[in-house]
């Protein structure tokens, strides 16, 4: 059995990212128009977390033997991700003058780690949730459906020459 599926801890990465670069642009138009961030900070990790948190799903649904170790790499993988993206832009808005803040090295190591541990148990979080649905799914496959009584003739199949 394969413990990671690159496409699927790779679509959860894109997924997780997806959610969390709007969420960075939005931080800094309204940090722009005079915003304070810090009164954003409690609504911006509940989106990053439902980021990290749905990088898990996505990764869980997609793998099929292993969604728990799929789903831990897809959430600490979307922050990782968004850490080097987010640097980027740091480093820009710091090139030009227009960077806010000056944190020490201790600082950003442990607010990384702190994230990147949050990331991986949302992310975990997540692949729970994908994995039971992807089995609920499964086991629902084969089922008829209880709303559809088989003698009943339906709407749609008077024309098909059924009944």
């Amino acid at each position: 059995m394969q413990l990671l599926k690159k496409e699927a801890f790779g679509r959860g990465i894109l997924v997780g990212t997806g959610i969390l670069i709007p969420l960075a642009a939005l931080v800094l138009i309204l940090e722009r128009a005079g915003v304070d961030p810090d009164s954003l900070g409690v609504w911006v990790f509940l989106v990053a977390i439902i980021a990290f948190t749905a990088a898990g799903f996505v990764s869980a649904k997609e793998s099929k033997g292993a969604p728990f170790s799929n789903g831990l790499v897809a959430g600490a993988g979307s922050f990782v991700l968004w850490s080097l993206l987010y640097t980027c832009i740091w480093v820009v808005r710091k090139a030009i003058g227009t960077s806010t803040g000056e944190h020490s090295g201790g600082e950003v190591a442990l607010s990384f780690l702190a994230y990147l541990i949050v990331a991986g148990a949302c992310g975990l979080l997540g692949a729970a949730i994908g994995a039971k649905m992807r089995t609920r799914d499964s086991k629902m496959a084969g089922r008829p459906r209880a709303d559809l009584d088989p003698t009943e003739e339906r709407p749609d199949s008077v024309e098909q020459g059924a009944g």
